[in-house]
């Protein structure tokens, strides 16, 4: 078509191009409030399965977390079981060569007198 005809057709037909334009204005606000509307929708959607992901992982992290921490106080548990064990079996009474004369010479060192203790002389 030639601009010659659609000046024709436009004239002919101005209250339908009338009724077509405001039509098209009164719709427009409601058509994209929807648009609008449906995209939230999704957003929220969205943002709900995120949450919904991330708590899963912070549950599987606790978990991890809770295991190690369990398997941690096990470990010291038994290594002061052990420890306490080891200490235990040291015995009391009769103290090694080199335990004495660093305890007499520490003694020596204070001042005192160590000739009458048996064990410094």
């Amino acid at each position: 078509m030639n601009p010659l005809a659609i000046l024709a057709f436009a004239r002919a037909n101005w209250k339908a191009l009338v009724g077509l334009i405001l039509g098209i204005i009164l719709c427009w606000p409601v058509a994209s409030c929807s648009g609008r509307a449906d995209g939230r929708a999704q957003m929220r959607a969205a943002l709900v399965q995120a949450n919904i992901k991330a708590l899963a992982a912070q549950r599987q992290a606790e978990d991890l977390a809770s295991r190690e921490r369990l398997a941690d106080q096990r470990a010291t548990a038994s290594l002061e079981r052990n420890l306490a064990d080891a200490v235990a079996n040291i015995p009391d009474a009769v103290p090694n060569a080199r335990r004495l004369a660093r305890a007499c010479a520490q003694l020596r060192s204070q001042g005192l007198d160590t000739a009458n203790l048996p064990q410094c002389r």
